[in-house]
């Protein structure tokens, strides 16, 4: 539950083969803010049914939740109190790892205070699950058919001059998986040249630079595959609808440089609200 009331939730289903389509409709039929979607056909992409999500959204804000992940009640709420800042189009906050059963790890991950699009290029530090973006100064902005398509987006955000504010605060509870793609992360610097050299399109010089500075935390961070490495974020439906929150006052924290960050799955959700109050940055 979230202490903000004023939210829709979209959850879209990618063919799930659970019980996932009943139990979400049972919320749905019990809550006029929840709205169950399905693909026709498997996507075989995060992207698409993430899309899906963003084009059916109502709300100026949107935001983004995979199935297996957790935000914590204040989430929406405290994120609000950022996003009119004129120079923010993006709020984001760091997160704490959980395991299978949903049990806290403490293990903290920070992110930077402030991400630009100059930062962003070295690597993606934003945890898609903490993410907020503000349509009406960006319009809505959907991901590609990329790998790394979060960090694809948020670059497309930020490259029009805005940044990232961080509410430096842990908002989201994240679910490690025992068999996580971003654990294979030979797999994954390549989808970083990509990103630079054909999304971006930087110059070769360029591009190598920022390449070499990612492939080294990279590597430094290969004794731990899961360590921060899960990027994309709300579209599938897999299994779970219940979580165990767990205690939510933990010490150990990572921070989190830019560096390699995948992940896949979720539901998009929208917040909309009258009044707020404006945080310090």
């Amino acid at each position: 539950m979230q202490t903000f009331q004023q939210w829709e939730m979209i959850i879209v289903d990618d063919c799930s083969t659970d019980n996932s389509a009943d139990i979400v409709k049972k919320y749905e039929a019990k809550d006029f803010r929840i709205r169950y979607l399905k693909t026709n056909e498997p996507s075989g992409s995060p992207s698409i049914p993430r899309n899906i999500g963003i084009r059916e959204a109502r709300g100026r804000y949107i935001a983004f939740l995979d199935s297996d992940d957790i935000w914590l009640p204040k989430k929406l709420e405290e994120q609000l109190k950022f996003i009119d800042q004129p120079n923010v189009a993006m709020v984001f906050s760091n997160f704490e790892k959980v395991d299978q059963a949903g049990r806290r790890t403490k293990r903290k991950i920070i992110a930077p205070s402030v991400v630009d699009y100059h930062l962003l290029l070295r690597g993606n530090c934003i945890g898609c699950l903490t993410v907020m973006y503000d349509t009406e100064k960006v319009g809505k902005m959907y991901f590609k058919n990329v790998r790394h398509e979060d960090c694809a987006l948020w670059l497309s955000i930020l490259k029009k001059g805005y940044k990232a504010q961080n509410t430096n605060s842990v908002m989201a509870l994240y679910r490690v998986g025992n068999h996580s793609i971003s654990s294979n992360k030979m797999k994954i610097l390549s989808w970083q040249w990509n990103i630079l050299r054909k999304e971006e399109k930087l110059p070769w010089g360029r591009a190598v630079f920022l390449y070499i500075h990612y492939a080294v935390k990279a590597l430094l961070r290969m004794p731990e595959p899961a360590k921060c490495s899960r990027s994309g974020c709300c579209v599938k439906i897999e299994s779970r609808i219940e979580k165990d929150r767990g205690n939510q006052h933990e010490k150990n924290e990572d921070h989190l440089h830019p560096g390699p960050f995948h992940r896949q799955r979720g539901c998009p959700a929208r917040a909309d609200r009258q009044r707020h109050e404006r945080g310090p940055l």
